[in-house]
């Protein structure tokens, strides 16, 4: 196996484990506290918004369940990436590739649904108010802004994969 492949193999390795550790540290205070605030009987959580089908405790209760659902995910593409170590990454990077569009197209939409349903009709209306009030507006601020750096990652990673595959051609071409 040439140099190239190898270091290549380890860059995936190095990845595939340290980035659902990242995502955990990041992502296990806003679980938690959404969760907290989805079971509370609060009024802003519970109130029926016209147009929707749900309130804004089942929108916090979905977006951690979803977020919990991509760690395990991850965490098993870890254990893949330990248990093949010496192998063909291929499968990893198909599967990140597809992973990352699918996580990024769920994230930006169900932001953009909790955003109308908080700053579109509950805050106008007034009965938000307090911790609920902020913790939403820092929430869907903050999952933006982590939309926006989770696109650069999975740019990245269609750059890296198209790199891997010019590489790959160009040493055909000129062997």
């Amino acid at each position: 196996m040439s140099s190239m492949w190898v270091d290549q193999s380890l860059g995936c390795s190095i990845i595939a484990v340290c980035f659902p550790f990242i995502f955990f540290i990041v992502n296990i205070p806003f679980i938690i506290t959404s969760l907290i605030f989805s079971y509370r009987q609060s009024t802003c959580v519970t109130t029926h918004i016209e147009d929707f089908s749900f309130n804004l405790s089942i929108w916090l209760q979905v977006d951690s369940y979803f977020k919990i659902l991509v760690l395990i995910m991850l965490l098993i593409n870890v254990a893949y990436v330990l248990k093949k170590r010496n192998s063909s990454h291929d499968f990893l990077t198909k599967f990140a590739r597809y992973f990352v569009a699918f996580v990024g197209l769920f994230t930006i939409v169900w932001t953009i649904v909790g955003s109308v349903m908080f700053w579109g009709r509950l805050y106008p209306s007034g009965v938000c108010e307090g911790q609920v009030k902020a913790y939403t507006n820092a929430l869907l601020s903050i999952n933006f802004v982590l939309f926006c750096c989770y696109s650069i990652f999975a740019f990245g990673l269609w750059i890296f994969v198209l790199f891997k595959y010019f590489l790959h051609f160009n040493s055909i071409l000129w062997n």
